[in-house]
């Protein structure tokens, strides 16, 4: 039996999230709360560019994580706990802002 390179790569990849595909409900939620918490903590590290207001935040990296180990409901899940706590008052916006004010700002 020949197993070709894209059946081989299916079966490596199920092997690596397989935990995703195993966890309860709760587990799930727990880990999207805690990759919540791990973008408030990603947008904290700013690097400020001198030709543009807006600037540059580990934040991007912590929720295109969150969407490769999280998947696309539960990933997305923990950046609305993320910006529903920094509505709600929680200062983990970039350069620790928070509110409605800070997210429809540039």
């Amino acid at each position: 039996m020949v197993v070709t390179v894209i059946d081989r790569y299916k079966e490596i990849r199920y092997d690596l999230f397989k935990w995703r595909c195993e966890a309860s409900l709760i587990q799930k939620i727990i880990l999207a709360f805690a990759m919540a918490c791990f973008t408030g903590i990603s947008a904290q590290v700013r690097i400020t560019l001198l030709w543009t207001p807006v600037p540059i935040s580990a934040q991007t990296f912590a929720v295109l994580l969150s969407g490769v180990l999280l998947g696309g409901w539960y990933g997305g899940l923990s950046q609305v706990f993320y910006i529903g706590a920094g509505i709600s008052g929680v200062p983990w916006f970039s350069g620790g802002g928070s509110g409605l004010g800070y997210l429809s700002g540039p």
